[in-house]
């Protein structure tokens, strides 16, 4: 019986160094990120408690309240005896947008974890959509319109994101058209619902 009970210690000590082995701090240096520059973080259209109102399809008016945090911290993970730092300087916007009536929660999330892109991203109940904020390639190209009407007014320079079709649930959110001097435009629902802000 001292002999099992010497054999399963030896192996837990074993299992315990191996999950724990030294780290290589030379490989294990910390991410130091650049502050969001002020020409990014002034392209947020949606202010901290303030009341913004869309309309559905339906014609039903929904006033949507805006909860706006920002966050800087630095993040440590402890790795063995190699504590680092992983991550210094992390900043995030993130905005909410929430109703008492039955409509998509809306919210808004911009960090610097994705320089020199700096990507706004707009989730609306289950389905998200990325903008980049930065004047930078992000390596991707996103469809915009010189022009956009949508309920009888014209709006300029408008992104517009949409999402794949295939495999796609009718009740699923698939369009957004956004820009940066009205926020979200209208969000379109794949069974031809949609929403559309007001003035």
């Amino acid at each position: 019986m001292s002999r099992v009970i010497y054999v399963l210690t030896v192996s837990v000590m074993l299992i315990g160094l191996a999950a724990c082995s030294p780290c290589d701090c030379g490989n294990n240096q910390p991410v130091n990120l650049e502050d969001i520059p002020e020409e990014v973080s002034s392209k947020l259209y949606y202010k901290n408690d303030t009341v913004y109102v869309f309309k559905h399809s339906s014609g039903t008016i929904i006033e949507y309240q805006s909860e706006v945090q920002f966050t800087d911290s630095d993040e440590v993970e402890e790795r063995c005896d190699c504590p680092t730092p992983e991550i210094n300087n992390e900043q995030h916007y993130t905005t909410k947008l929430t109703t008492e009536v039955f409509a998509p929660n809306i919210t808004l999330e911009l960090n610097n974890l994705r320089q020199p892109y700096y990507p706004l991203t707009i989730g609306v109940w289950e389905t998200y959509f990325e903008l980049p904020l930065s004047s930078e390639d992000a390596g991707f190209e996103i469809p915009s319109l010189d022009e956009f009407v949508v309920d009888g007014q014209t709006y300029y320079n408008v992104f517009a994101l949409g999402k794949s079709k295939a495999n796609q649930r009718l009740d699923e959110i698939d369009s957004l058209y956004y820009n940066h001097e009205f926020g979200i435009i209208k969000i379109g629902n794949a069974n031809g619902e949609f929403y559309v802000r007001q003035d």
